[in-house]
């Protein structure tokens, strides 16, 4: 069950008042499969926090978009058949 439906620390970033929540913890305990969509140029999910989910997940599979920042076009089929083709 999940239940954060957004990023935390786009409100932390934008209100001090807003308490950090830490997401290590319940990302390390998910059991299904991970599928992580980054875009490399991405200064929101950058390469670093990549790295520390991966080692979190080490099962995780990470699509890299190189030429892409922090939301990859879904509607470009390079971008999206390989999450199809992990949906499936």
């Amino acid at each position: 069950q999940f239940t954060v439906h957004f990023d935390p620390d786009i409100i932390q970033k934008s209100d001090e008042t807003v308490p950090v929540i830490d997401l290590w913890e319940p990302f390390s305990q998910v059991t299904c499969p991970i599928l992580l969509f980054h875009g490399l140029l991405s200064d929101v999910l950058t390469l670093k926090i990549v790295k520390q989910m991966k080692l979190s997940q080490p099962n995780m599979m990470v699509l890299t978009i190189n030429d892409c920042g922090h939301a990859p076009g879904l509607h470009i089929p390079q971008h999206n058949k390989p999450i199809l083709k992990f949906l499936a």
